[in-house]
C-alpha cells in the first residue's frame, strides 16, 4: 500500500506507535485479526490524519487571509494619508 503525501515534508505512513494502537484495538494475536480489518483500520487512521491536516491548513489559510485583509486596510490608510498631504 502506498501512502499519499498531504504536504511536502509530511508523510501519511503509519508509525510504529499507530500500528501498536491498531494491534491493541484488535488484539495482539494476528491470527484473530483479518487482513481486511487491519486494512480498514489503517484506512480509518489515514483518513483521520488527512482530515486533521486539512483542518490545520484551512485554519492557516484563514489566518493568512485575515493578515492580508489587515495589510490591505493599512495600504488604503497610507494612500489616504498620502493624498491629504
Amino acid at each position: 500500500m502506498v501512502a499519499e503525501h498531504t504536504a511536502p515534508n509530511e508523510s501519511l505512513n503509519t508509525s510504529f506507535e499507530e500500528i501498536d494502537e491498531i494491534q491493541e484495538a484488535y488484539g495482539r494475536d494476528h491470527s484473530q485479526v483479518s487482513p481486511y480489518e487491519l486494512e480498514r483500520r489503517l484506512h480509518e487512521v489515514l483518513q483521520a490524519r488527512q482530515k486533521e491536516r486539512i483542518q490545520e491548513l484551512e485554519s492557516a489559510l484563514e489566518c493568512a487571509e485575515h493578515k492580508l485583509h489587515q495589510k490591505e486596510m493599512e495600504v488604503t490608510w497610507w494612500k489616504n494619508v498620502a493624498q491629504h498631504n
